[in-house]
């Protein structure tokens, strides 16, 4: 899915205007740091342009796959490969930005990031800002280090805990359900 609209950039002082081929801001700013390095190396910027509005996701970095439940559909976004805090804040931030129907809601299913050291319980707590900032619905989250995601869960959520291992977070529900 490229962008709704072409980018216009400045590229060591040349004009350049172009899309890119999969959505995110994140996406974007590697875009421009791939066309400065096209025009380091003394490529060329239009060809580079022109490509990137072709660049689609990796497997598990951002990939849409549409589902068929009955008479209606979901849109599953794909952020599953090796996720860390940065990329988590862009997949929450992707989520956001997803059109959602009448009855429709946006719902993450979250796992546990893995090789954060110490500081690791922390930066899951620290999701609980960017699930609220981007409307999601209903979180799920599943690992021991999930379980402080859980805590950080605003009071008015609607939260529940099953066990360490798996804890739901939701906010303010915008639809009925159904």
């Amino acid at each position: 899915m490229p962008t709704a609209r072409p980018l216009p950039a400045r590229i060591f002082g040349t004009p350049v205007t172009y899309k890119v081929g999969a959505p995110g801001a994140h996406l974007v700013l590697n875009s421009l740091a791939v066309l400065a390095a096209v025009s380091l190396v003394g490529a060329d910027l239009a060809l580079a342009a022109l490509a990137l509005a072709r660049m689609a996701p990796a497997m598990g970095r951002g990939t849409r796959i549409t589902l068929f439940l009955d008479a209606r559909t979901a849109l599953l976004i794909d952020e599953s490969y090796n996720a860390n805090p940065a990329s988590m804040r862009a997949a929450l931030a992707l989520l956001g930005q997803a059109e959602v129907s009448a009855h429709g809601r946006r719902i993450a299913v979250l796992g546990d990031m893995l090789e954060l050291g110490a500081r690791g319980a922390e930066l899951h707590r620290a999701l609980a800002e960017p699930i609220l900032a981007h409307a999601v619905d209903l979180v799920f989250c599943c690992g021991p280090l999930m379980h402080a995601l859980w805590e950080a869960s605003p009071p008015s959520a609607e939260a529940a805990c099953r066990d360490v291992g798996c804890a739901r977070i939701a906010g303010p529900r915008r639809h009925p359900p159904g």
